[in-house]
């Protein structure tokens, strides 16, 4: 969990801290001390973090991005045409899915090399995800039939007959 806390507040943290540059430009004038409220402000503090992570679990969640993400080992690097190798994924599909990742801190992206790899927080999801994937496997493993047991079934009576 504190790679993926770690990985997703890196990744918000650039996002609020590029806001800020943009306030401070001279030709901006709607949001200037902006970040400093932001800071004093609880609720939306707690507004920003849940839509945020809440977005990051949607994306990661989604099939094909969790097939993105296991992709990568930690520290490995691939090209694009190798995750399309990887995934099956078309060019254009596989480069959306990357973007959408990386907005929210899954991946990064070189753009000289056209080389992704995933980031702590990527590593962080899969592991929680699997975690969680896990013990419900282990529940399963351990049988349905302790919580859905055979039915019983009676026996006919052999001496009962219908009236005629």
């Amino acid at each position: 969990m504190d790679e993926l806390a770690d990985g997703l507040w890196a990744r918000l943290r650039n996002v609020l801290i590029a806001l800020d540059r943009m306030d401070r430009l001279e030709t901006a004038s709607d949001f200037v001390g902006w970040v400093e409220s932001f800071q004093r402000d609880d609720a939306q503090i707690e507004t920003t973090t849940r839509d945020w992570v809440l977005r990051a679990v949607r994306l990661a969640s989604d099939p094909l991005n969790y097939q993105i993400l296991r992709a990568f080992q930690p520290s490995d690097e691939m090209t694009i045409a190798q995750l399309m190798a990887v995934t099956g994924l078309s060019r254009v599909e596989l480069t959306e899915r990357v973007k959408d990742l990386a907005q929210v801190g899954f991946i990064a992206q070189t753009l000289e090399t056209d080389a992704v790899q995933g980031t702590r927080a990527a590593e962080g999801m899969v592991a929680w995800i699997e975690a969680l994937r896990e013990q419900i496997a282990e529940r399963a493993r351990a049988g349905l039939t302790k919580d859905n047991p055979p039915p019983k079934f009676h026996r006919p009576i052999s001496n009962f007959q219908l009236p005629i």
